[in-house]
């Protein structure tokens, strides 16, 4: 009697359901509000989701737009993340919408979405829909659904667009440590690289984190080396008159010439003298 007691026990614990906890956040109707932050570097627009974190729709120069959750407690559970745009309350004629699903991450920014689905998700903010987000929460068994609110919504977002449109075209990894490419024998700058060196002065003056800018002047072997040692010097002042000429303070520049003292490759072949003929724009963030 006692066995087949503790098999009907195994058998009821066994078709018992495993139960998972959940919580959602979302900011109330009343008190729901976008924020931005804006320059030529990055344009930034969240909105604070009460106890949770941030929802935050990220265009970094030069980069693709994204879209991540930004959680104040670190998420330490992997599971599925489902996306779906629900209409408010007053709007319910309106269909939920799915969107996607993926896995999410562990730490502080559990979800992040590319360029194409954080687009989707500013097209069903601007629709008045609310972007529901459920992914792993705190520890196994446990979820997290987050509601992103449409309301106060639309004028954040043509703010937000006109930023986008006024980017810079590079970002700092893009155009540090830029190297322009010199014919042998010659130092001035051809169109395209004075339309680069213009892009990087562009950058340095909106960049305030920028301290100083090293300009490093080389050539091949080729040639006697009093010469090379003059020609070095003539490609990085040509490099600094730009920048200087395009408003770049010249006490943030240090103009430096190392004739063909430091290949970054053998002069053996053509190829790599062409590489060797060049001049290096290094940036220094303070």
């Amino acid at each position: 009697m006692k066995i087949k007691f503790s098999l009907l026990l195994l058998a009821v614990v066994l078709i018992v359901p495993t139960i998972t906890q959940a919580h959602g956040y979302r900011a109330r109707v009343d008190v729901a509000n976008w924020r931005l932050s804006m320059s030529r570097l990055e344009c930034r627009l969240w909105q604070a989701v009460p106890t949770y974190g941030e929802a935050v729709f990220s265009y970094r120069a030069g980069d693709e737009q994204r879209f991540f959750l930004k959680s104040k407690k670190s998420i330490e559970s992997k599971g599925e993340v489902n996306v779906e745009s629900i209409p408010p309350s007053w709007r319910p004629r309106n269909q939920n919408r799915f969107l996607a699903s993926r896995s999410n991450d562990l730490g502080s920014m559990p979800v992040r979405f590319d360029d194409q689905l954080a687009n989707r998700l500013l097209a069903e903010l601007e629709d008045g829909m609310f972007p529901s987000i459920t992914h792993g929460g705190w520890y196994d068994g446990h979820d997290i659904t987050i509601d992103v609110s449409a309301v106060n919504f639309g004028d954040a977002y043509r703010d937000y667009v006109n930023c986008v449109a006024d980017l810079l075209p590079a970002n700092f990894e893009q155009l540090n440590r830029s190297a322009f490419l010199f014919a042998t024998d010659h130092y001035r700058l051809t169109p395209i690289m004075a339309k680069h060196v213009a892009t990087i002065a562009e950058y340095v003056l909106e960049d305030s984190d920028v301290g100083h800018i090293y300009v490093d002047g080389h050539t091949d072997s080729k040639g006697r080396r009093g010469h090379n040692w003059e020609l070095s010097r003539k490609r990085g002042a040509s490099v600094k008159d730009a920048l200087v000429q395009a408003g770049v303070d010249e006490s943030m520049i240090s103009m430096r010439y190392h004739g063909e003292g430091t290949p970054i490759l053998t002069n053996k072949t053509s190829s790599n003298r062409s590489h060797n003929r060049r001049v290096v724009v290094v940036m220094d963030k303070i």
